[in-house]
């Protein structure tokens, strides 16, 4: 009573405290360890480390909660060849230290991970005792004056349940003789005398039996595969060696011992420099989950988009054999969507394209990172010269204001005024051949016509002369060749047309259909990459699957990627919360906040 009064701050009467005679007898006559501390009735295998003071006291749970522990080394449970004792050794027999985060070996004797089956029970080498991979959550010493841990469990692939084996069945990295585990969500409390001996962890190759030796005791070293929920049934986290202990403590059940003040200062904690790193990764995350960047981006480096590789190919080939004069050959004809059979000889020589399909679907990002593949090519001498323009229809205030706006970026020193009528004129004289060919720096015009559906009116006048100025400047031989590329956010513009005006356009269509929420994930990983694991792999399965069933967009994707991430961020600079991860529950507060 004495010991837990001085431990806890209470005592502890009646015969709650009843202790077998021998173990009082040995309380009496070893009343403290040659360190000075108590000797409890299992002290003779756990004790506190010496001048570690306790980091939490929880008086209504009537617990002392420890950042670490000493074990005396449990000799008899390893194979007697691959153990190193004091007997072997020569040495005396030192404690090992214990700490919250390790990984370990424990005893898995009685009821222990009884919801897997019996494969659990099994013994293996190097120890003869039943035996698991775990990781250690928290430590604490309970009124009767026994240690306990919580602990996260490390499944072998052979104890795995039935939805995990079918995802996996084609790996061959845990077969044979490999030391492999699986992170899992499952959370155990054990007596501190289950420690068997440490281990450690690797996320790259598998390991064949090795191990080293620690005080005596052999350390194992597994290859850890992506950490699987029990609960959810799928893969939350692909990288299972990053911010494991965070993930830890958010399925542990004393959450309250890890935001306590003690436990906010001591070295558990990452350190300042790990969290000023996190907070400018996310904020860098941030900044390029907004439309401007990635579109930036797209222009700047010039890559495929993620899931528009086909699309892009597609566009690239018909812009490269329009600029160079040539044939459109009979593989390509995919462009004319199964219409070949109906296309005159003229339609086999490129002179526009439409693009089409949902908004947010990477139509104008693509046509961008095709202009610089193709400026790049231009300077390599790989292509003729060309000159690109652009015209955003939706900013117009009229449709017949897209002459002007093609006059001044085709003629640079033009004189005449920004005038609808007379930038006609000028532009039937460069595209038909009435005018000298060096008028222009370019030989061949591109023009890109974005969100051209604002361009039909009642009478079409405008689509009609746009897309015929290049039928004619190819018919004609002379004067400056157009080719144009029109960005639709529907995918039967022509069909609704004039017979006139549709009569004018090629054939030639690229249709862009709505990302699927495999898609929508992977672009989304491919944008909160970074060398801190920042989101959760379902947090971005659950944004994906909102914006498929949804509009499919995916700057909404973007929009609702990146209000997550300031969510959770600003948490984290308020002190309302510590869990440096971007999880399930903060898409589903950030949506109902949207909504409100």
């Amino acid at each position: 009573a004495q010991i837990e009064e001085s431990l806890f701050g209470f005592s502890v009467e009646g015969d709650t405290m009843s202790l077998p005679h021998a173990e009082v007898e040995l309380i009496e006559k070893e009343t403290s360890s040659p360190e000075g501390l108590p000797l409890l009735k299992d002290e003779n295998q756990v004790r506190p480390c010496s001048g570690e003071s306790p980091m939490h006291i929880d008086k209504g749970a009537k617990r002392t909660y420890y950042r670490k522990i000493q074990r005396k080394p449990d000799f008899d449970s390893c194979l007697r060849s691959s153990r190193q004792s004091s007997e072997t050794t020569g040495c005396p027999i030192e404690w090992w230290e214990v700490s919250i985060s390790d990984i370990v070996i424990v005893h898995t004797a009685g009821e222990m991970r009884s919801s897997v089956d019996a494969l659990k029970s099994s013994i293996h080498k190097p120890f003869v005792k039943p035996w698991a991979v775990a990781e250690v959550v928290c430590i604490w010493q309970d009124s009767t004056g026994a240690f306990m841990l919580e602990i996260r469990w490390f499944y072998k692939p052979e104890e795995m349940p039935t939805a995990w084996k079918i995802q996996n069945s084609r790996r061959r990295d845990f077969d044979g003789e490999a030391l492999v585990v699986v992170e899992t969500d499952h959370v155990d409390e054990i007596p501190a005398d289950s420690l068997i001996a440490p281990a450690k962890l690797r996320q790259n190759e598998a390991v064949e039996g090795s191990s080293s030796h620690h005080l005596g005791l052999p350390v194992l070293e597994f290859k850890c595969l992506p950490f699987w929920s029990l609960l959810h049934k799928a893969v939350v986290c692909s990288n299972p060696c990053e911010n494991r202990i965070a993930r830890g403590r958010l399925y542990s059940s004393h959450k309250t011992v890890f935001l306590s003040r003690h436990f906010t200062n001591n070295s558990c904690r990452p350190d300042m420099n790990d969290r000023l790193n996190w907070k400018t990764e996310m904020k860098r995350v941030i900044e390029d989950l907004s439309l401007v960047r990635t579109f930036e981006e797209a222009h700047s480096r010039g890559v495929k988009l993620v899931g528009r590789e086909r699309e892009h190919d597609i566009i690239l080939n018909f812009l490269k054999t329009a600029i160079k004069g040539n044939t459109l050959l009979a593989e390509d004809d995919d462009l004319s969507a199964g219409e070949e059979t109906t296309m005159h000889n003229s339609d086999k020589h490129p002179c526009s394209i439409i693009v089409g399909g949902p908004p947010g679907t990477g139509k104008t990002a693509t046509l961008m990172s095709i202009k610089t593949i193709l400026e790049r090519e231009q300077t390599s001498g790989k292509l003729p010269e060309f000159q690109f323009v652009s015209a955003n229809c939706m900013e117009l205030a009229h449709p017949s204001d897209v002459y002007a706006v093609l006059q001044d970026q085709l003629i640079s020193n033009s004189t005449s005024k920004r005038h609808s009528e007379k930038a006609v004129q000028v532009l039937e004289q460069i595209f038909t051949g009435d005018v000298a060919a060096g008028v222009l720096a370019s030989k061949v015009v591109v023009l890109l016509l974005d969100e051209i559906d604002y361009l039909v009116t009642e009478k079409q006048t405008v689509l009609y002369n746009l897309f015929d100025w290049p039928r004619r400047s190819f018919e004609s031989g002379n004067g400056h060749k157009l080719v144009v590329v029109g960005i639709s956010n529907t995918i039967d513009l022509p069909d609704r047309l004039k017979p006139s005006v549709r009569s004018r356009i090629a054939k030639f269509r690229c249709q862009f259909s709505s990302y699927s929420y495999q898609v929508i994930g992977k672009i989304l990983k491919e944008k909160v990459r970074s060398k801190h694991e920042l989101f959760e792999n379902s947090s971005i399965r659950l944004i994906s699957k909102r914006i498929f069933n949804g509009s499919g967009d995916i700057r909404k994707a973007f929009a609702l990627c990146r209000s997550v991430a300031e969510h959770v961020l600003t948490k984290i600079e308020n002190g309302e919360s510590t869990i440096r991860l971007v999880r399930c529950t903060d898409v589903i507060e950030t949506l109902k906040k949207s909504h409100n």
